[in-house]
C-alpha cells in the first residue's frame, strides 16, 4: 500500500501536538513516517514534515518540545488580528481564501513591517530542520506566491533550499516577514482548493494519513474539512488524527511557546489513542 502523509498547520504548538502524535504513533504501533510514499506538509506541518522526511529521531524531537523554552526562542509577541492590516488579512483568511483574497492578503503580507527579519526570520529555522538540504524521500512543502495568490508545491527539483521553503510555508502574512526566491515573495497563504488531493493523487498513494489540530483551529477547521472532503472524492482513503480534548484546552492561541510541552504530551496522547484504531500502520 502507497500511504501520503499529510502534516497540517497550527502554529508553535501545532508543531509540538503534531511531533507527539508521529512519536505516540511509532512508540504504539511501529509507525515509520519515512515509510510514506509521500509527506506534505504545510505551515507548521512543513516542520515536522521536513524533520519526518529527514529521520531525525522523534524521541528526540519530543525531548526538545518538552524543554522550558529560551529567552531567546520563539517569538516576542503574538499575532493580534483584530487590529490594523492583520485584521484584514484576517478577514481574507475566513472568507474562503480564494485567489483574489490571497492577492489582496500578499499585498498586506509584502508591505507588513514585522518584528523579525527575514534573514532572522529563516535563520530561526535551520537548527529547528537540521539540514539545507532537501531528503530523499518525497517531502512536498506548500505556500503561497504573494503576488498572483496562487498555491506552490515545493520539492527538491524546485531549487529553493529546504530551510528557505519550510520558512516560506510558515510565513504567517503580517506577522512574520514574507520569504524571497529568485525574485518573488511567498508566504502562509491560501494554497488552493485542492491542493491536498492533487499532490496525493500525482503520487499515486491509496491511502492518507492527515494529522493536524482541528480541536484548536476553530474558524479553519470547516476549511480543512472541506479540503479533506476532496482527498476522499478523489478515491484515497483517509485517516485523521485531529486533537482530543487536551489540545482543545491549551485554547486557541497557537503561538504561545509557553505551552508547547503541553501540546507535545496531548500529541502523544492522541497519537497512542489513534494507534490502537491503526495497526495498519506498522505494515505500512
Amino acid at each position: 500500500m502507497k500511504l501520503g502523509l499529510v502534516m497540517g498547520g497550527g502554529g508553535i504548538v501545532g508543531i509540538a501536538w503534531e511531533t507527539g502524535v508521529l512519536a505516540g504513533l511509532q512508540e504504539e504501533c511501529g509507525f515509520d513516517p519515512g515509510a510514506a510514499t509521500v509527506i506534505m506538509g504545510s505551515s507548521a506541518g512543513s516542520v515536522i514534515g521536513a524533520q519526518a522526511a529527514l529521520g531525525r529521531d522523534l524521541d528526540e524531537l519530543v525531548a526538545i518540545q518538552q524543554r522550558p523554552p529560551s529567552a531567546a526562542g520563539g517569538p516576542r509577541q503574538t499575532p493580534d488580528f483584530t487590529n490594523g492590516p492583520q485584521a484584514e488579512i484576517m478577514r481574507l483568511m475566513t472568507a474562503g481564501g480564494g485567489q483574489e483574497q490571497a492577492v489582496r492578503m500578499g499585498e498586506l503580507a509584502m508591505k507588513a513591517e514585522t518584528f523579525l527579519s527575514e534573514e532572522a526570520f529563516v535563520d530561526s529555522f535551520r537548527s529547528m530542520i537540521g539540514s539545507e538540504r532537501w531528503p530523499e524521500i518525497a517531502l512536498r512543502v506548500t505556500s503561497c506566491d504573494c503576488t498572483s495568490g496562487e498555491g506552490v508545491v515545493w520539492s527538491r527539483d524546485s531549487a529553493i533550499d529546504l530551510v528557505r521553503a519550510v520558512a516560506s510555508s510558515c510565513a504567517i502574512p503580517g506577522f512574520f516577514p514574507t520569504v524571497g526566491f529568485n525574485g518573488r515573495r511567498y508566504m502562509d497563504g491560501p494554497r488552493g482548493q485542492g491542493h491536498t488531493a492533487r499532490i496525493l493523487s500525482d503520487a499515486g498513494v491509496d491511502a492518507a494519513l492527515f494529522i493536524g489540530p482541528l480541536a484548536a483551529l476553530a474558524q479553519f477547521s470547516s476549511m480543512m474539512d472541506a479540503e479533506l472532503e476532496l482527498v476522499r472524492a478523489a478515491g484515497i482513503e483517509l485517516h485523521t488524527v485531529t486533537g482530543g480534548p487536551e489540545l482543545a484546552a491549551i485554547g486557541p492561541n497557537l503561538m504561545d511557546i509557553s505551552v508547547r510541552a503541553t501540546g507535545v504530551d496531548a500529541g502523544l496522547a492522541d497519537g497512542r489513542a489513534a494507534a490502537q484504531e491503526m495497526n495498519w500502520l506498522a505494515g505500512v
